[in-house]
């Protein structure tokens, strides 16, 4: 076996030329899988899972300074958060059939003045 191993032509340029490409397909193809098991199983995992808490709508106020409507079983909070603190503002009530998301919300009024 040896002799005919030591006796053989040695590899030309288009031997190798070939395993090289055999090997960049081979590396194509598992790239390719790899991105459709990842994108397509991202997919399917969120399409199934209903969330709990739903963001609805976010407004910077001022550096550091935001308000947050979110949703949470059906409910829906106004949440404000302010360098690194987080409070609930107030409960709101869902829009009506046919009202805009997006819709302004209503102010609760005039804060009550405090006797003297």
């Amino acid at each position: 076996m040896l002799a005919t191993i030591a006796s053989s032509t040695p590899p030309t340029w288009q031997d190798y030329a070939l395993t090289f490409g055999q090997m960049l397909a081979a590396l194509a193809v598992m790239a390719a899988a790899a991105w459709a098991v990842a994108h397509l199983g991202r997919k399917r995992l969120h399409g199934r899972r209903k969330r709990r808490i739903n963001l609805i709508d976010k407004m910077p106020l001022e550096r550091g300074r935001s308000l947050w409507l979110v949703e949470l079983d059906g409910q829906r909070l106004l949440i404000g958060s302010a360098h690194g603190s987080v409070r609930l503002v107030r409960e709101v009530r869902s829009p009506k059939r046919g009202q805009d998301e997006k819709a302004p919300i209503p102010s609760p009024g005039p804060e009550p003045s405090e006797a003297p």
